[in-house]
């Protein structure tokens, strides 16, 4: 690993992301897969002068899985946490309970050495989150988002009055969290009423970069199985083996905002994350503010799309426009 190059990083998060006080509790929560970042997250909190707390897990099997009892009881204990981990923490009850608790916690997931060498994580947070300021303001007064695609595919997504979220990065106030690089507003559409056309040509979560694109319908909320091409093929596949039919529900209209995220060539966090890209989440929708429960979360990232809220039109060809 490139010392010099994650350090940066790291303090980015310490420093820029978290605003880290020197005397806060630090928790630092990896597992066996990504030990190796363990170290340089430890000395960036140890260069605010905080004092950090290393917890380190088995794997978990998949995103929204808990933690063992004690990483949860730690998490809830300290003033800020980072996770650097496999699969993501966001959607546990472990994380949730912690931030209402005021944990200000980075909840980073697929994490490797390339995500802390590459510089994905080093942006200008403060930018990203006046930008996500202004992107939540207009979801906050929609009544219905149209995503056009690509090809001709058009969903309507209704989400007057849903919770609107917004993920800059920024874990200042109490009770804040992110997960950079997947940097993101989001909001959690009326259940059961999404409908239309989606052109897939980003990449899935589970999955990966789309090699094949193709076109999925959505009918009632709902994706129509079977998926097509193979790409989507796998995907189904994948969160299929949850056994559980609410994986398949939209839970999610996210947007993108890290401009040094990379769509289709990095993890699943810089996918959803890329600045532009638009994404479909579902499954486990209690982060936002959906009625939908399920055994795990997945998305589905669109390049290149055209956002209209009623009449405004916020993104053109995956260029942000506000």
């Amino acid at each position: 690993m490139d010392q010099a190059r994650a350090m940066r990083s790291a303090l980015a998060l310490t420093n820029r992301a978290l605003r880290l006080r020197p005397g806060e509790e630090i928790a630092v929560v990896v597992d066996d897969n990504t030990r190796p970042l363990a170290g340089v997250v430890v000395d960036a909190v140890r260069e605010a002068r905080a004092d950090p707390v290393l917890l380190v897990m088995r794997p978990r099997s998949k995103a929204a899985e808990e933690p063992p009892r004690a990483v949860a009881a730690a998490l809830a204990s300290v003033d800020a946490a980072i996770m650097p981990v496999t699969f993501s923490m966001t959607h546990t009850r472990a994380r949730t309970e912690a931030s209402a608790r005021g944990v200000r916690i980075l909840s980073l997931n697929q994490s490797s050495e390339d995500t802390f060498e590459s510089g994905v994580l080093d942006v200008d947070y403060d930018e990203i989150a006046r930008r996500a300021g202004r992107l939540a303001a207009r979801l906050s007064g929609s009544k219905v988002a149209r995503l056009e695609s690509g090809r001709g595919a058009v969903m309507l997504i209704p989400i007057e009055g849903r919770k609107v979220s917004s993920n800059p990065g920024l874990c200042v106030e109490a009770g804040t969290f992110a997960s950079p690089p997947c940097l993101e507003v989001n909001v959690g559409p009326h259940e059961d009423h999404a409908d239309g056309e989606v052109w897939v040509n980003g990449a899935l979560v589970p999955g990966g970069a789309v090699t094949e694109p193709f076109l999925a319908t959505f009918r009632a909320g709902t994706i129509q199985r079977p998926v097509p091409g193979a790409d989507g093929a796998r995907w189904q596949a994948a969160v299929e083996r949850h056994g559980d039919p609410n994986v398949f529900r939209v839970v999610e209209l996210g947007i993108g905002l890290n401009p040094r995220a990379r769509l289709g060539r990095g993890n699943n966090a810089e996918n959803e994350g890329a600045a532009g890209a638009v994404h479909l989440g579902l499954g486990e929708g209690r982060t936002f503010g959906s009625t939908i429960r399920a055994t795990t979360h997945s998305d589905i990232v669109i390049a290149g799309a055209s956002l209209w809220l009623d009449d405004e039109c916020v993104i053109r060809d995956g260029r942000i426009l506000i």
